[in-house]
């Protein structure tokens, strides 16, 4: 039952999305985040989780200590670079290649 309730939730979310005025790139990027952005109660029209007050700051911030154990604008940066050169992009970037050299091997032999 729980399942039916998820993909509900998220096909409403999906719908409101449609109708709002933005990007086909936008709309992308919020659809990532839909399930979250459902179970958090966020901002479903927009890529801001939430308002960039002094409270959203002040959330975000604590998020990022609690989570990642990010405290300083340093170790954010760092793990943002992390996250694009490392991890599991590195490996993506990595099966890309083959799947490219695989890709090209078949061109050559047609």
């Amino acid at each position: 039952m729980k399942k039916y309730a998820l993909l509900i939730t998220v096909l409403l979310a999906f719908t409101s999305l449609l109708s709002a005025e933005l990007t086909k790139v936008q709309l992308w990027a919020i659809s990532l985040t839909g399930i979250m952005t459902e179970l958090n109660r966020s901002n479903r029209s927009s890529l801001n989780a939430s308002a960039m007050d002094e409270r959203g700051r002040n959330t975000w911030v604590e998020v990022l200590r609690r989570d990642w154990g990010i405290t300083t604008r340093e170790e954010l940066l760092g793990m943002l670079d992390s996250l694009e050169y490392g991890g599991h992009a590195a490996s993506f970037r990595e099966i890309q290649g083959i799947l490219n050299e695989v890709n090209g091997a078949r061109m050559n032999l047609r």
